[in-house]
């Protein structure tokens, strides 16, 4: 059996809880800040022209920006490897995603990187005839497409007036009269507006309760309703959401940025200070190693960055938003091998073990493999027959012969899953969190102004973040 592996001590009993490490960090910081740090705390110095904290696809695209405006980056990851929230690897002997893995064509950026490094794309998973939904009466199976058409017109409902609200979706603001009216919603508050039958609003309920973690409540419903604009306000594009993966899968992708950065990568590096003087900034590891630069991108998740002791200080809209949250509550993504029998996908109800299952394939000796996903934060993550009497009340027959948890939510340096904001958080915050602080920066998908949440959104942060810097170092 295949579970759950812990990174680097990225959780449990060895990790400090938030005030402990606040103080851990505060304590280095005023330290390193007063000059008399031991050689305990101050095991290394080094410097370079930009310092990028965190190696997903936002801080390496900043680092090989940086490269080619001709500035020198170290590149400080937490984990022992790079990609963040994405994550290549195996399961069952197939290349497959821990994290994030699709690619749509709408997302330019994302094309235009596959482009630079010639590395093309493969669909995202394979056709299914029949699909299980949910009713009143449990899972029922239906029309794999016509059920899927029916969702995807109830989405367009929910996302009525979006055309005029989001004109033009990579530049949200451009109407910001009319959001006012619309970016106080929670996406459940939109589900009930709609006046829906009893099993088209549990069908529409199931959908935003996946996007959102769980609870519908916690979602803005202008988060969403961005996607759907991005998406050409359409049925086609939704889809395209989740159809192509890279070849070689998100590490491809990854290595190519990093080969081009020529950045310095120290891995195992979890940052706990980042002092800014107003000359240069100071980042300070827990290990207590110090570096200096002429500035840094902070390219983490939100959720993350109150975990980091910053002076002067983070500003109004980064403070708010890491005490607000930007990622979703709960997210665990289950690789399932299958025994032979099971050749449908499955959505469950709001509030069930498992609310999406999607097949990816035969593997040679007939089991089937599949991709999963829960916003349970009490599934089971080590115990195969629990695990799948759970997958059976949405996916009814299916026998578990290996898995593979992933519970974003739990890790140390994730603290949640994909990016998705929260009520009221476009209109009052998301612009501040574009600008500079100083000599500090910031980038990752939670933060983009177009695609947040998607690699294509960490992109637009990296490549921002790096003019930013650029600017302020010329």
């Amino acid at each position: 059996m295949s579970s759950e592996r812990d990174e680097q001590a990225d959780r449990g009993s060895g990790t400090l809880g938030r005030r402990t490490f606040l103080t851990a960090a505060g304590a280095t910081a005023l330290t390193v800040a007063a000059g008399a740090g031991g050689a305990a705390r101050a095991s290394t110095r080094d410097s370079a022209d930009v310092i990028v904290i965190g190696a997903g696809f936002a801080g390496l695209a900043a680092a090989r920006d940086l490269r080619l405006a001709g500035h020198s980056t170290v590149v400080l990851e937490a984990r022992n490897r790079i990609g963040g929230r994405t994550w290549t690897g195996t399961f069952a002997d197939q290349s497959i995603e821990y994290g994030g893995q699709w690619f749509s064509l709408r997302q330019a950026r994302a094309m235009a990187e596959l482009d630079r490094y010639g590395i093309g794309l493969v669909t995202g998973g394979v056709a299914v005839p029949t699909s299980f939904y949910p009713t009143a009466n449990g899972p029922r199976e239906v029309d794999a497409v016509a059920s899927n058409n029916h969702l995807v017109s109830l989405i367009a409902r929910l996302f009525e007036g979006s055309q005029q609200y989001f004109p033009q979706p990579l530049d949200p603001f451009v109407r910001q009269d009319l959001l006012a009216a619309v970016d106080p919603l929670t996406l459940r508050d939109g589900v009930n507006r709609l006046r829906l039958s009893a099993q088209d609003h549990q069908w529409l309920s199931a959908v935003t309760s996946i996007y959102s973690g769980g609870t519908d409540t916690t979602g803005g419903l202008t988060a969403l309703a961005q996607w759907w604009a991005l998406c050409g306000w359409n049925q086609e594009g939704w889809d395209s959401l989740n159809a192509f993966r890279p070849v070689g899968g998100m590490r491809a992708v990854l290595d190519a940025l990093l080969a081009e950065s020529q950045a310095d990568l120290r891995l195992n590096s979890p940052v706990a200070a980042v002092l800014d003087n107003g000359r240069t900034v100071e980042v300070v590891t827990t290990t207590g190693a110090r570096y200096t630069a002429g500035a840094v991108v902070v390219a983490v998740p939100v959720n993350v960055w109150r975990t980091i002791y910053f002076a002067p200080g983070l500003p109004r809209a980064h403070s708010a938003a890491t005490t607000q949250g930007v990622g979703v509550p709960n997210a665990i993504k289950v690789h399932l091998r299958l025994a032979p029998g099971v050749t449908t996908s499955a959505i469950g109800p709001a509030g069930a073990p498992f609310s999406w299952v999607i097949p990816q394939g035969d593997l040679a000796n007939g089991d089937q493999l599949a991709v999963a996903f829960s916003v349970d934060p009490t599934l089971p993550l080590n115990d195969r027959a629990a695990l799948e009497a759970r997958l059976n009340t949405v996916l009814p027959g299916a026998r578990v012969r290996d898995f593979r948890t992933t519970a974003w939510h739990r890790e140390q340096f994730t603290r949640g899953g994909w990016a998705l904001r929260r009520p009221n958080q476009l209109t009052t915050i998301v612009r501040g969190l574009q600008q500079a602080h100083g000599r500090v920066t910031f980038a990752g998908g939670d933060i983009a102004v177009g695609y947040h949440g998607f690699v294509e959104g960490a992109l637009e942060t990296g490549s921002r973040a790096a003019s930013q810097v650029a600017e302020l170092l010329s």
